[in-house]
């Protein structure tokens, strides 16, 4: 007699694929820090569920398109990672994905109550001014997969000054010290979509200078902001200039009633006049006294 021993293969899938991050920049802006055309990496966490088993396939893995892909890692259209992290789709599972751009600025806290390690809300320290993106992928796994497609957003909000004077014949003004007073570190909590900001801190913006009414002038330094709909204050300097010679100086601050919504980029304008224009005038016109003939 012989025995028969029936070899039974199951296929484990193809391997999962990250490729064709998107950015999306339909929001109002004015210079996206980041986009899709710089965005060179991002990291992923994932996971999969199969009724009630769920098991992370990602947590925090770095997927770029910048570097030389090894032999056994795995690229789609000019993205990829290490093989080491590799991944199968397995027919009717469902997966889901998360990924974050900027992973020096920003951290992860897992969401234990829904999808084992995936992130529940991501803490922002506005000291690095560092854009941060983040972008989700849900999906149940077919016979064939393409590779997960991620459209990123803005989850901060971006400023700019611009400044216009009447200043002109030799006058121009200067803006010093120009600052917004937002906040150090914020959380988000991503099944909200909402911003907790702790600490209040003054951003600074630089400064804009030999402002005249040839045109408007826009500081060089944009900032990111964590988004707020609490009224925030904006203070800067202004100073007067005749020539190479300051006739005065002025210290302001504004409260600014204005919603910071993630995703927007806003320009904050300030019309600067040198003050009243100087003029002459005649007050009296005297007229000749006549005298008496005077007989020589």
């Amino acid at each position: 007699a012989c025995n028969k021993t029936e070899i039974i293969t199951v296929d484990k899938g193809e391997a999962i694929a990250f490729a064709d991050a998107f950015v999306d920049n339909s929001t109002r802006s004015i210079d996206n820090t980041l986009n899709t055309g710089n965005l060179e990496s991002f990291q992923v966490y994932g996971s999969v569920t199969y009724g009630s088993n769920v098991v992370n396939l990602y947590n925090g893995v770095t997927v770029k398109n910048t570097g030389t892909p090894g032999a056994t890692d795995i690229v789609s259209n000019g993205w990829w990672y290490d093989g080491e992290y590799t991944q199968y789709w397995i027919e009717g599972n469902a997966y889901d994905f998360a990924a974050i751009v900027n992973g020096t600025a920003a951290t992860f806290t897992e969401d234990a109550n829904e999808k084992e390690n995936m992130p529940l809300t991501i803490s922002y320290n506005a000291a690095g001014q560092k854009d941060l993106l983040y972008a989700e992928y849900a999906c149940v796994a077919g016979a064939t997969n393409n590779a997960v497609a991620f459209t990123f957003n803005h989850l901060l909000s971006k400023a700019q000054f611009t400044v216009t004077s009447n200043a002109a014949d030799g006058y121009h003004h200067n803006v010093t010290n120009i600052k917004v007073n937002n906040f150090a570190t914020g959380t988000y909590t991503i099944n909200g979509g909402t911003w907790a900001g702790t600490t209040a801190v003054d951003i600074s913006f630089g400064d804009i200078e030999e402002v005249t009414s040839s045109a408007a002038k826009t500081n060089a330094t944009q900032m990111l902001l964590i988004p707020s709909t609490a009224d925030f204050t904006v203070s800067f300097t202004v100073e007067i200039w005749n020539g190479e010679t300051m006739l005065g100086t002025q210290d302001y601050t504004k409260t600014v009633t204005q919603d910071l919504v993630k995703g927007n980029a806003y320009d904050f304008n300030l019309a600067l006049t040198v003050g009243e224009l100087i003029q002459f005038t005649v007050t009296s016109n005297p007229t000749w006294a006549v005298e008496t003939d005077v007989t020589l």
